[in-house]
């Protein structure tokens, strides 16, 4: 027991100075929690942060950013509205997120959207998503619209 103790307790990180990872300068004072394998899994980040050419939010412990194994950006809390992959994806506030909002953004491993809650009115091919929408796009690239598959998909 003693021993999970101190695995858990050396597996995040206060950083002391600014690093670079995933191709982006991670600010001081961010919290990095490491995997078992010593990979980051995820941060806190102390202030916005451009990673992956997505603007996520920092400044509290309330924004987690998380990292796919590969260590592709997989949740990402945008501090400004968004398009990703053709879908307009809305910012992260803090009052969305505790009134039922699906703001965080998800990403997969390969760097496409995986999942967002629109930012605005939009269509694409046979959907027209509303602000406030659920937006989900599966492996393949299919995107799913308050429930309705759209065509074409991400790719066309």
């Amino acid at each position: 027991m003693i021993a999970l103790l101190l695995l858990a307790a050396t597996l995040h990180k206060v950083l002391d100075h600014d690093i670079t990872f995933a191709g982006a300068t991670i600010p001081a004072r961010t919290t990095v929690f490491y995997a078992a394998d010593g990979k980051i899994e995820k941060m806190f980040l102390s202030r916005d942060t451009m990673i992956e050419g997505h603007l996520c939010r920092g400044g509290a412990d309330a924004w987690e950013t998380a990292f796919h194994p590969n260590g592709r950006l997989r949740v990402c809390w945008l501090a400004k509205d968004e398009t990703i992959d053709r879908i307009p994806c809305r910012r992260a506030t803090f009052w969305a997120d505790v009134t039922g909002g699906r703001v965080g953004v998800q990403l997969h491993e390969d760097g496409h959207l995986a999942r967002c809650e629109a930012a605005r009115a939009f269509t694409l091919g046979t959907c027209r998503g509303r602000k406030g929408d659920g937006v989900v796009v599966d492996a393949a690239g299919r995107v799913t619209v308050g429930g309705g598959v759209c065509s074409p998909n991400r790719h066309e």
